[in-house]
């Protein structure tokens, strides 16, 4: 007589092997990633002004009020970013 179907521990194998090679990959994958994302981080960070206190966020709200974003000219936007 012949058997039909998997033994569990044949399943058991195949998902042990399957969760390896998709840890590996996910792992390659991350550290493919992580690079870029760093990149954003360091834009975005370059890019924020911070606000300590409610003198430097009235200060902001000046600047935003001076500066709109139809403005095609970004000259006008750095130096009001820098001004701050």
């Amino acid at each position: 007589m012949k058997q039909r179907g998997f033994s569990v521990i044949e399943i058991i194998l195949v998902v042990i092997v399957i969760a390896i090679v998709a840890t590996v990959g996910y792992m390659a994958y991350s550290n493919f990633l992580a690079p870029k994302a760093d990149d954003a981080s360091k834009a975005e960070s370059d890019s924020t002004v911070k606000v300590e206190n409610k003198d430097d966020l009235e200060k902001a709200s000046k600047v935003l009020d001076d500066v709109s974003v139809e403005d095609s000219d970004s000259d006008q936007l750095d130096k009001a970013v820098s001004d701050f």
